[in-house]
């Protein structure tokens, strides 16, 4: 397939290339392949890659709450949901259930290493009569005897500072608590508003819920007010001052989600590490900003974060575009590269998780304008073509650096497709490597 066809494929082409893309377990990609056609087999290609996708979005919820990240927990399921067409419904049902059973287990061993004080009636805490012996006893709600349990968990793992509130708020905010951990954020918010605004884990409990309802300007307002009240906690799943900043930056108000991220990072709040990263990032990317000192932050973030976690792909991505962006070019090739290996156990043998495709293309791309490691650069961009759905404007950009190195026939009229829908930052780049 030439260069051409292969960024404008006929719809029997797609077709086809979706059902090899679903055998690979490349669901997404499938699904994107069939955006736009309407047929009985496409239909039928597009079930099996939404059903391969709502699996691999339930894998990630259970891989996610192995690891404890409720709301990366959260955003997978709610992605299974979305995507499910229907068939797999056990499926979801056994992936909830594990989240459930996790969840116990995680804070069962909180409340152990806790070590709270216990009766005699109740040696491991696990129904929250232990701690509520010290703060006031909550009346048992009609909760069911693992909704019980959950409790006593969930109050070990609020600030030891905060429980004492526990007692004043009584049954309805344990009962609003268990409909938010139980998926019921209507329920919860409902129920949380009466409640008032001056209870430091009603404004909690509130928030989240909010959030999950889709409203961030009602978490802000009740995630400010637990700062005013208390100051921001290290919260169960997530700190209260990340949650607000990275739904600040969500919003658009990313100068306000930068000062605040500055002064928990100040504090030692070691969870705002990544979140600063990328908003550092961003707010360099703006023509009026103090750019250097922006990516320099940004960097010391990033690499504090990869001497805890030299695995994690997306910190070397952003490392790469952070150095670039300072015209450090050598130096964001050698970040690209620790993330293509962060996947590999030794040299030619990956682990599970597959290179990443866009650091695939950002890496075969520098090669390629920088002409450095030419065998290396065309091996990357064959690998990142194979992953492509739709391309964008920079697949096209490597499409054009690739066609140019082999001298292919159709280089001259790629780029100067190419050229035609070049936005406005990229011309410049265009210009430099790819002159006519």
């Amino acid at each position: 397939m030439g260069l051409l066809s292969w960024l404008f494929p006929s719809e029997a082409d797609r077709i086809a290339q979706a059902r090899k893309l679903v055998e690979q377990r490349r669901f997404r990609e499938a699904r994107d392949k069939l955006d736009g056609i309407t047929s009985s087999e496409a239909d039928e290609v597009l079930r099996e890659a939404e059903n391969g996708l709502v699996r691999l979005n339930l894998e990630a919820v259970i891989s996610w709450a192995e690891a404890g990240e409720d709301a990366r927990v959260e955003q997978h399921l709610t992605l299974a949901e979305e995507l499910h067409r229907g068939g797999l419904e056990q499926e979801l049902q056994a992936a909830r259930r594990k989240v459930r059973e996790l969840r116990a287990a995680r804070r069962e061993e909180a409340a152990r290493t806790a070590q709270p004080k216990v009766v005699d009636d109740d040696p491991l805490g696990l129904t929250g009569r232990a701690l509520l012996a010290e703060n006031g006893r909550v009346e048992d709600t009609d909760a069911d005897p693992e909704d019980q349990a959950r409790w006593g968990l969930i109050l070990a793992n609020y600030p030891e500072s905060l429980r004492e509130g526990v007692s004043r708020l009584g049954p309805t905010f344990q009962r609003a608590t268990l409909d938010l951990e139980n998926g019921r954020p209507d329920l919860a918010f409902k129920a949380l508003q009466e409640l008032g605004d001056d209870e430091p884990l009603v404004c909690w409990e509130r928030s989240r819920a909010a959030y999950a309802l889709g409203d961030p300007t009602d978490a802000i307002r009740d995630l400010q007010r637990l700062s005013t009240l208390v100051g921001h906690q290290a919260m169960p799943g997530e700190h209260s001052g990340v949650m607000l900043a990275r739904i600040l930056a969500e919003i658009g108000h990313v100068d306000e989600s930068y000062q605040l991220l500055t002064e928990l990072r100040s504090a030692g709040v070691t969870d705002a590490a990544w979140l600063f990263a990328q908003v550092s990032y961003a707010l360099a990317q703006r023509p009026s900003s103090p750019s250097n000192s922006l990516l320099a932050a940004a960097e010391q973030a990033l690499r504090e974060l990869l001497i805890a976690h030299p695995k994690q792909t997306a910190f070397h991505h952003l490392l790469a575009k952070v150095r670039l962006s300072g015209g450090y070019r050598l130096p964001a090739m050698q970040a690209l590269e620790a993330g293509l290996a962060a996947c590999c156990d030794a040299p030619g043998k990956c682990g599970s998780k597959p290179p990443d495709p866009a650091i695939q293309r950002d890496l075969a791309t520098l090669y390629l304008e920088d002409r450095l490691e030419m065998a290396r650069a065309l091996e990357l961009a064959d690998a990142a073509m194979q992953s492509v759905e739709r391309p964008v404007w920079e697949d096209m950009y490597l499409q054009a650096l690739v066609a140019r190195q082999y001298g292919d026939p159709d280089a001259a009229a790629l780029i100067e497709d190419l050229r035609a829908s070049t936005p406005p930052h990229q011309v410049d780049r265009l210009n430099r490597y790819l002159a006519a």
